[in-house]
């Protein structure tokens, strides 16, 4: 491993660096749009969850994200494939080329990640909003707005950074499954000697 000799694939039988070389891109490049599905979507939904706590929209977007986290990726892919490649033929059943073929699975694999993070940083804000600073904030005639992403939102980021970087081994390793729901030619479709 250090001299960089991985082996031979059992399935390609090629050198399996030529085989990361080749397919890994496509992996990194699903991964690094499902990360930006998360920011995209987590990180307002919990503004707005904390900013109307026990609201309408905070219950149904609890109920929304303890179902996200419980539903398995390969179900919801097929789920959406069914939904926007075969009912709404948005998208197509054989991945397309370029970023477009990227979405559906992307998205898929994002899905779990955003409701925790939800979860996560919605708890994190409202757990803020307790503080002294922030009273002091109010008594000083701020918005509740102002309030929030001036100062609340910057206090309440460490442990969504922490749960960022955890999850960030779960996208690469979780995308084998939603490669191969989607027939992405990434390191997963790959290993499972499905190519």
């Amino acid at each position: 491993l250090i001299t960089g000799n991985l082996g031979v694939s059992v399935f390609s039988f090629r050198p399996i660096s030529q085989d990361l070389a080749a397919y890994f891109p496509t992996t990194l490049r699903m991964t690094g749009l499902s990360l930006v599905w998360v920011i995209v979507i987590s990180v307002p939904v919990s503004l707005l969850c904390a900013l109307r706590k026990n609201g309408v929209f905070d219950q149904i977007t609890r109920g929304i994200t303890l179902l996200g986290i419980c539903l398995p990726t390969f179900w919801l892919g097929f789920l959406l494939l069914l939904a926007f490649a075969v009912k709404l033929p948005i998208f197509t059943v054989v991945p397309s080329p370029g970023i477009r073929g990227l979405l559906l699975p992307s998205f898929t694999l994002a899905v779990p990640v955003i409701c925790s993070f939800i979860r996560l940083f919605r708890s994190s804000l409202l757990s803020e909003l307790s503080r002294d600073y922030v009273v002091c904030a109010r008594a000083r005639g701020l918005s509740p707005k102002r309030i929030l992403l001036r100062h609340v939102m910057r206090n309440a980021l460490p442990p969504l950074i922490t749960l960022f970087c955890q999850y960030l081994g779960y996208l690469i390793a979780g995308g084998a499954v939603v490669e191969n729901v989607f027939s992405l030619s990434g390191i997963g479709y790959r290993v499972s000697g499905l190519t």
